[in-house]
């Protein structure tokens, strides 16, 4: 015998293609539904059944129409009517069942179309799936949300303690509503922002309010005042597809940035000037006395020998002490040995048998030790302080106070002499003032300079300290 599968009119492989369709038909785990264009159920499966609360042979006889919700009727006819007209290929909606114990049940209906030959509706196949606990969450969430931004009162009062800008927008990222704090970072009023478009990144903000990426994003706004000013945000999905955006400005880090990027500069500037004044001193004194050093040794042991050889000597001695003060300048060893005082100590008691400039010294509470940048950041601004009163002050006697306070440490350096111009001083070549405030600026310290020309010059530095910074 043949296979009769293979028969030519096809009907063992149709009867087999029926068998299997009406398998899965009855124990499909979704609700399973065939209708006449008319609404009247023709075949209903189990798990239909156990959706809508009725038996098989009750829902044979009836149609969807009376057991749709009354309120849901309209739309579904509606759009039955689309996909009979060919309007759309299929349909998938959402809409509630009336079970036969009285109960509603939210169902999500996929329903395709079947025409005869002639392209007549012939039955509706509608596949059922119960979603009432994902419409019930969906609706406990609107509603907890609707709650919440219902009591503008309450919110208001919340937010508007908040130290963080608090605007809500909608889809296309208007504004609908901010805190306190966004109105006084922009400086426009709630109206205003609600009808005046202030962003200057208006495409990047659409683009982030569509995207799913979590986490801040950084956005320009036009203040008021006309200021452009960096603002970051993070946001919050809400289910009706508004967001609550939670920003902070940056304008003033920014700010600092920058100014931080200036400070480097002009300290890199300042260490080229020291780095060209050491080598002019070496080349000025070190190098000349090597050069007379070496014509004396070129000359040999002729006449004269002997004396060439206590002048090499005492060239020799200098060099010593020259390259000996040259390094003590840079940063004096004792420093790191034994600390501010002993160095302060050591350098004024150096600085009075070069100078013959007396200078009285106090001081209280540095009898400890200070992070290494505080205490070499000190020493140099007494000692670039002290060699400007030697140049320019033209005076016998100086004064100098150094003291340790719980948070910061401070110094005066004063003179009754010649004085200057501050702002004259400060805008010339010499990078002394200058790299002393720069130094102190860098250590979050500052220095104030107060001289006018004939009544002396008061120079003060403070440096803060940390709650750990003496050991």
């Amino acid at each position: 015998m043949g296979d009769p599968r293979k028969t030519p009119d096809g009907t063992a492989s149709l009867r087999e293609s029926a068998e299997r369709f009406r398998t899965t038909f009855a124990h499909a785990s979704v609700g399973m539904a065939i209708a006449t264009p008319e609404g009247r159920y023709l075949e209903v499966n189990r798990a239909f059944c156990e959706i809508t609360g009725y038996t098989e042979v009750e829902l044979l006889a009836t149609d969807f129409q009376s057991i749709t919700h009354p309120e849901d009727l309209p739309d579904s006819m509606r759009r039955l009517r689309q996909l009979v007209a060919g309007e759309i290929p299929g349909l998938l909606i959402e809409k509630r069942y009336v079970r036969k114990d009285g109960g509603v049940v939210w169902v999500q209906n996929s329903i395709a179309l079947a025409r005869d030959r002639a392209g007549e509706p012939k039955t509706f196949v509608t596949l059922v799936q119960d979603v009432t606990l994902r419409k019930r969450a969906e609706q406990a969430l609107r509603e907890t949300e609707e709650e919440l931004l219902g009591r503008t009162e309450l919110l208001q009062t919340i937010f508007d303690n908040v130290p963080a800008m608090i605007a809500i927008v909608d889809r296309g990222g208007h504004v609908v509503w901010t805190n306190r704090e966004c109105q006084r970072v922009l400086g426009w009023s709630q109206a205003e922002l609600q009808q005046l478009d202030i962003l200057a990144d208006r495409a990047e903000v659409e683009s982030y309010l569509r995207s799913a990426l979590p986490g801040w994003r950084e956005f320009r706004a036009r203040a008021k005042d006309g200021r452009i000013l960096n603002t970051a945000w993070v946001k919050v999905l809400l289910s009706d597809g508004r967001t609550i955006g939670i920003g902070r400005d940056l304008t003033d880090r920014n700010r600092t940035e920058q100014e931080r990027e200036a400070l480097s500069l002009r300290l890199v500037h300042l260490q080229e000037e020291e780095r060209r004044a050491i080598a002019r001193e070496l080349h000025d004194e070190v190098g000349q006395l090597l050069t007379g050093l070496g014509l004396m040794i070129e000359a040999g042991d002729g006449p004269g020998s002997a004396s060439r050889r206590q002048e090499m000597k005492r060239v020799v001695t200098e060099l010593i002490g020259r390259v000996r003060d040259l390094s003590l300048k840079l940063r004096p060893p004792m420093l790191d040995e034994l600390g501010l005082l002993p160095t302060l100590l050591w350098q004024i008691e150096r600085f009075e048998l070069q100078t013959a400039i007396h200078v009285d010294f106090r001081h209280a509470n540095l009898d400890r030790r200070f992070p290494s940048e505080i205490e070499i950041t000190t020493f140099h601004t007494v000692q670039e302080a002290l060699n400007n009163v030697a140049r320019h002050a033209g005076v016998t006697k100086a004064k100098v106070e150094v003291w340790a306070g719980p948070r910061s440490l401070g110094a005066r350096i004063e003179d009754q002499g010649r004085g200057f111009v501050v702002e004259t001083a400060l805008g010339g070549h010499s990078s002394g003032l200058a790299g002393m405030r720069e130094r102190c600026r860098l250590l979050g310290g500052h220095v104030t300079i107060e001289s006018t020309p004939g009544t002396g010059t008061s120079l003060s530095m403070e440096l803060p300290l940390s709650a750990s910074a003496a050991t």
